[in-house]
């Protein structure tokens, strides 16, 4: 017959990470692995694995009945090497699983664009790797700025700079994040066109920066702002304007979501304007930039093969 041992254990973090041992998992046909804790060490129990059980008391007193060991026997060194790793493994996940979560707004007009999203899956593992769970949420520029200001969400993904004049209630990272050239396309069979003399056609495109906005009067353009890509690939394609002005991450992305656009259309060699944009936050969670800053560094040190339409305009030396 397997011997049965009920043991007092006063657990530090040493005993715990040493003595810890794995409980199956608890039900009618596993009678002889019982576990006896508190209401509040089961419910934390449960909310690391819901196929096993771990025992989790630091610095608390609780009564395991357990029939790992035969006859008396300690367990080797080995096995409590084992169980320190599943320990910590538990902590990890435990950890993960309590990441506070931060309301990130995001431009609602590049919702689909490949860029952006890559741009968003990288910042997610950023922020996850500063211990927050990004949840993004699509609105237009100017209700982010109003909503960011007044905690509503939390943080901007990217903006120049200049916001911080404009809302002195928002704090940004020490050094940019992105840097963004801003071209445009315009449709290959339209020979007469000139992309010196930008002032003379009309084009499409956000007006969703200061400085941006600035480079597009003091030049006198004649441009119409959309509301979405597709809007604007569909005036493009029927000549309805001449050209559409865009960062240059989003442009080469409406070559992927739009089929037989890269053939029709061509990117200008001329850089409109080059930019920083910043990732922003409401002022009561400054706190947490010191830390984003930490891990954006870590991550952008990564392989950025999957980020293949923004790797070149990430920064990379922070």
């Amino acid at each position: 017959m397997m011997l049965k041992i009920t043991k007092r254990i006063n657990f530090s973090l040493w005993e715990y990470l040493s003595c810890l041992h794995l409980i199956g998992p608890i039900n009618k046909s596993n009678e002889r692995n019982k576990i006896f804790v508190r209401p509040w060490q089961r419910t934390l129990s449960r909310s690391l694995t819901k196929s096993r059980a771990f025992t989790f008391s630091l610095g608390c007193r609780f009564v395991i009945i357990r029939n790992v060991m035969l006859n008396k026997r300690k367990p080797s060194s080995l096995i409590r090497f084992w169980f320190a790793g599943i320990s910590l493994l538990g902590l990890l996940c435990a950890s993960a699983a309590h990441a506070e979560k931060l309301a990130v707004a995001q431009e609602e007009i590049y919702t689909n664009s490949p860029a952006y999203l890559q741009l968003k899956d990288f910042m997610r593992a950023t922020l996850a790797k500063a211990g927050l769970e990004a949840e993004y949420v699509a609105l237009p520029l100017t209700r982010a700025n109003v909503m960011n200001v007044s905690g509503e969400v939390d943080a901007q993904l990217i903006r120049a700079p200049s916001v911080l004049k404009d809302f002195p209630q928002l704090r940004g990272t020490s050094f940019p994040i992105f840097f963004t050239n801003v071209r445009f396309i315009y449709l290959k069979n339209n020979k007469s066109f000139d992309e010196n003399s930008l002032q003379k056609y009309n084009g499409v495109g956000p007006l969703n920066n200061a400085g941006l906005t600035e480079a597009i009067k003091d030049q006198q353009l004649k441009l119409v702002e959309v509301r979405n890509l597709s809007q604007a690939v569909g005036m493009l394609r029927s000549q309805r304007v001449d050209y559409i002005l865009l960062p240059e991450e989003i442009l080469k992305g409406l070559y992927e979501k739009f089929p037989g656009l890269e053939a029709e259309a061509k990117l200008s060699k001329r850089i409109f304007l080059r930019y920083p944009l910043h990732f922003i936050v409401n002022e009561k969670k400054a706190y947490l930039l010191p830390k984003i800053e930490k891990a954006f560094r870590e991550e952008v040190k990564k392989s950025l093969e999957h980020y293949p339409l923004i790797k070149e305009s990430l920064n990379t030396t922070p």
